[in-house]
């Protein structure tokens, strides 16, 4: 079958769209240039794709509001209104310096904002990296035991550090280390971070049977593993 691509004009919005290898439609929107896409499936027409498009504008429109004040710094800075992509979440940072009162920070998951209280602006950045890490190193102890089952492989720990020119590594031993930069992906793409590093215990070297085993836990880890890449992944609406 042949895929189709063409342009849907839906309240003032040009979407184009295409059909895909995919279960459902969604649409895609591009934090830093705003622009919105589609993909639909091979099953659908149309005619489908529009329904769905006319029934998420709402949404849509919803989400234009909400970021249009998103500051998309890259590198990221830690400023005042900058949005902060967390293990795949976006976040719009509040910053309060008061030098009286307790540092803390607060996730607000229902405004999506990041609210820090610091005494000093210098600390700023120091303190928000050294939150983010703990989050980070939280969710892959949490993963880790899962994999290692599945894979049936046992590592001998792991630590966040800075990595020269790799997500993450593991030596002989079977230790692992991570770079922090992945607080700033999605838990997927986390995932197949952690998944490669735990595979190489069984296989040290890129041969076909660590990539038979990438594919037995995570059949599309080749997807997530792309969007590492990505400073600004989109926001999909489904």
């Amino acid at each position: 079958m042949k895929k189709k691509e063409t342009v849907l004009n839906i309240e003032g919005f040009e979407i184009p769209i295409k059909q895909v290898f995919c279960k459902q439609p969604a649409l895609y929107l591009n934090v830093e240039t705003r622009n919105l896409h589609g993909e639909y499936p091979l099953t659908s027409t149309k005619e489908d794709m529009e329904a769905f498009c006319r029934e998420k504008i709402k949404k849509v429109l919803a989400y234009y509001e909400y970021t249009k004040q998103w500051i998309c710094n890259n590198p990221f800075t830690f400023e005042e209104g900058e949005v902060e992509y967390i293990l795949g979440n976006y976040y719009q940072l509040n910053i309060n310096v008061d030098s009286t009162s307790r540092q803390k920070i607060e996730m607000d998951e229902e405004n999506k904002k990041i609210n820090l209280t610091i005494r000093c602006k210098e600390n700023v950045s120091k303190y928000l990296d050294k939150y983010f890490r703990h989050l980070l190193k939280n969710y892959i102890q949490e993963i880790i035991p899962e994999l290692e089952d599945v894979l049936d492989v046992k590592s001998s720990g792991f630590k966040i550090g800075k990595l020269k020119d790799a997500y993450g590594c593991c030596n002989k031993d079977g230790f692992l280390k991570f770079d922090p930069i992945l607080y700033r992906k999605s838990k997927e793409a986390v995932k197949t971070v952690v998944l490669h590093e735990l595979c190489h215990i069984k296989e040290f070297n890129h041969k076909g049977e660590f990539f038979e085993l990438m594919e037995k836990v995570i059949p599309n880890w080749k997807k997530w593993d792309s969007k590492l890449r990505l400073a600004f992944p989109e926001i999909v609406i489904k």
